[in-house]
C-alpha cells in the first residue's frame, strides 16, 4: 500500500468495512511557482532592522509595521486625542466620570490604556496569522511541454486517469494505481531522478479538494520541520507539485495498511507483543501536537509487510496465521488533521473510532479539554480515544463499536466503559440531549429501536471481560485502556503520560509473541 491513504473514512466506506469485519469476526518541462501564502519576514534582517527614534509616534509606528515590531509597543499615534467627557455609555455616565476623575490627564490615561489593550489583542491575532502564513507550502506548477488541447486527463468525477507506463511529469512514471478514495487516488510511480519507487497522492481536480489538500501539505511540512529524523513515525512528504490541475503529494513507498494485513489474516488478533509495539508508536505519533482526527487501522501503514506463518488452532477452518517480521508503522492521511488553535469541525473521526465528546457536542468552559483548548468541543484527547479503539481491534480482531447510530453508539459505550457522568450530559449540545430521558438515562431501547440492534447490543461486554487478566501484560494493558476510555477528555490519559505507563515496561512472555 502507498504511503498515503487511498480511503477517506466516509460513513459509506465505514459501513462496507464493518460488513467485512462481521463476516469473519521535470526534464523538458516549464516550471512556474504558485505561492499558497507567503511568509512576511524574509526581507527583515541585518542593519535594515535597526530603528532610530524620530519625532512623532506615527513615524515610529510606520517603522514598526515595516520591520515587524508589534505596533502596540510604540503606544498610541500622535494624532490620537481622547475626548472629555467620554460619551455616555462607552465608559459610563458623564456625571460618574466627572466625580471620579480629576482632569483630562487621568481620562487620557484610561483611554490610552484601553487603546493599548485593544492593540495587544490585534497584535496577537496578527502574529498568529503571520505564523500560519509562514507555515504554508509553495507548490510549483508543472506545465506540459507540448499542446494538450482535446486530450482528456480526468474522468467525470475529476479523478486523474492514471494509466500504467504513462508519465506524471517527465520525472515520474506511473506503474499502477494503488487505491482510490474521496479526495483522489494513490499511484505507485518510479522516480527517474532518484532512481527509486515512490507513492504519489493525486488530488481530484475539484476546487474544494484542492483547497483541502493545502491543509495536508502544511501539516506534512510541519511534521518534517519538527521531526526531521521521523521519531514520531508519521509519513513524510518528499515533493509536491501541481500538474494538469491536480495537486500531487509524493511520499515514500510503504507496505499495506494494518487493516489490510488484519483482513488478509482472517481478522486473527495480533500477538500481545505486536500490540504493545503498535501502541507505543501510535502514542509517539500523536504526541507531536497535531490533532489527526481520523485515526483508524486503514491509516496506519506497515513499513514492511513481510511475514511468516505459524500453526493456529483457535478457529475452525484456519490452520495457520501470519506473524509480521517487522512491526514498525507509519501514520498517514493528514487531510483531516488540524492545529490546536484552528477551526474545529463539529464532526470528525470515522464512526467506529469516534470519541464521546464528538457525539455529545460542545462542552461548556468548565469542561477543559486541554490547558489551551478555549472551550472547544474536542481536541487532542479525541485521538487518544481512537487509539484505544484501535488497540482493542488489534486484540480481538473486530472493531469495538460496530455502529452507525449515535444513540446506539453511546449505549455501547456505557456497556463497555460504564455510565456517562450526569455533568457531561448536562454540558452536551442540545442535539445530543435528545438521546437522553429526563432521568438522565439514555433513551435506548425505544419504540424505534430495531430488533437487530437490540440483538447486537446484547453481545457487548464490559472492558474487563474483553481483556481478561490472564497475564501481566494483559493486566497492564487493561489498566491503560481504562485510563483511555474516560468520558471526560480533561481526565483522559495524554499521549506523553501513556508512554510512561507500566504497560510498556511489562515483560514479554512466549505466549505474548504468538
Amino acid at each position: 500500500m502507498a504511503g498515503i491513504s487511498a480511503t477517506e473514512g466516509t460513513e459509506e466506506e465505514t459501513k462496507k468495512q464493518g460488513k467485512q469485519r462481521k463476516k469473519v469476526g521535470g526534464k523538458g518541462l516549464r516550471e512556474s511557482t504558485v505561492v499558497v501564502q507567503i511568509a512576511s519576514d524574509e526581507h527583515c534582517s541585518g542593519a535594515a532592522c535597526s530603528v532610530q527614534r524620530k519625532a512623532g509616534q506615527d513615524a515610529a509606528r510606520s517603522r514598526a509595521a515595516i520591520y515587524g515590531y508589534p505596533a502596540f509597543l510604540m503606544g498610541p499615534p500622535a494624532h490620537y486625542q481622547p475626548t472629555y467627557p467620554p460619551a455616555a455609555g462607552k465608559y459610563g455616565g458623564e456625571g460618574v466620570y466627572r466625580e471620579r476623575f480629576q482632569g483630562i490627564q487621568r481620562i487620557q490615561g484610561i483611554q490610552q490604556e484601553e487603546w493599548r489593550r485593544r492593540q495587544v489583542g490585534k497584535g496577537e491575532e496578527e502574529q498568529k496569522e503571520a505564523e500560519r502564513r509562514g507555515k504554508e507550502v509553495y507548490v510549483r506548477v508543472i506545465k506540459d511541454p507540448y499542446p494538450t488541447e482535446g486530450i482528456k486527463f480526468d474522468d467525470e468525477d475529476g479523478h486523474y486517469i492514471a494509466e500504467p507506463n504513462t508519465d506524471l511529469t517527465s520525472r515520474y512514471k506511473i506503474v499502477r494505481v494503488l487505491g482510490q478514495g474521496t479526495f483522489g487516488k494513490v499511484v505507485r510511480c518510479y522516480d527517474r531522478l532518484k532512481k527509486e519507487y515512490c507513492a504519489i497522492k493525486v488530488i481530484r481536480a475539484v476546487q474544494k479538494y484542492r483547497e483541502a489538500s493545502m491543509i495536508e501539505l502544511r501539516v506534512l511540512q510541519t511534521l518534517s520541520e519538527r521531526d526531521p529524523e521521523n521519531r514520531n513515525k508519521c509519513i513524510h512528504m518528499k515533493d509536491c507539485f501541481d500538474y494538469r490541475n491536480h495537486i500531487c503529494i509524493v511520499t515514500g513507498l510503504l507496505g499495506m495498511s494494518v487493516f489490510d494485513f488484519l483482513k488478509g489474516n482472517g481478522f486473527v488478533p495480533f500477538p500481545g507483543s505486536h500490540i504493545q509495539h503498535f501502541a507505543y508508536q501510535l502514542f509517539t505519533s500523536v504526541a507531536c501536537n497535531l490533532v489527526h482526527t481520523d485515526l483508524k487501522p486503514e491509516n496506519i501503514l506497515l513499513v514492511d509487510a513481510a511475514f511468516h506463518t505459524v500453526p493456529y488452532t483457535k478457529r475452525a477452518g484456519q490452520r495457520v496465521k501470519r506473524l509480521l517480521n517487522n512491526t514498525e508503522i507509519r501514520l498517514i492521511d493528514f487531510g483531516s488533521a488540524t492545529f490546536e488553535d484552528e477551526y474545529h469541525s463539529s464532526v470528525v473521526s470515522t464512526r467506529h473510532y469516534r470519541a464521546p465528546e464528538i457525539i455529545l457536542g460542545k462542552y461548556s468552559l468548565d469542561c477543559v479539554l486541554v490547558s489551551n483548548a478555549k472551550g472547544m468541543g474536542w481536541s487532542y484527547p479525541c485521538d487518544i480515544w481512537s487509539i484505544g479503539c484501535i488497540l482493542i481491534e488489534f486484540f480481538t480482531g473486530e472493531a469495538l463499536f460496530q455502529t452507525h447510530d449515535n444513540l446506539e453508539h453511546l449505549y455501547m459505550m456505557e456497556i463497555i466503559c460504564g455510565k456517562l457522568e450526569p455533568r457531561l450530559i448536562r454540558q452536551s449540545s442540545k442535539t445530543a440531549q435528545k438521546y437522553f430521558r429526563h432521568s438522565g438515562k439514555l433513551d435506548y431501547p425505544n419504540k424505534d429501536t430495531s430488533p437487530s440492534s437490540r440483538k447486537f447490543v446484547k453481545t457487548m461486554r464490559p472492558l474487563a471481560e474483553i481483556v481478561p487478566s490472564t497475564s501481566a501484560l494483559n493486566i497492564h494493558f487493561l489498566d491503560l485502556l481504562m485510563k483511555i476510555f474516560i468520558y471526560d477528555p480533561s481526565k483522559r490519559i495524554t499521549a506523553r503520560e501513556a508512554l510512561s505507563h507500566p504497560y510498556f515496561f511489562s515483560p514479554i512472555t512466549h505466549i505474548d509473541t504468538i
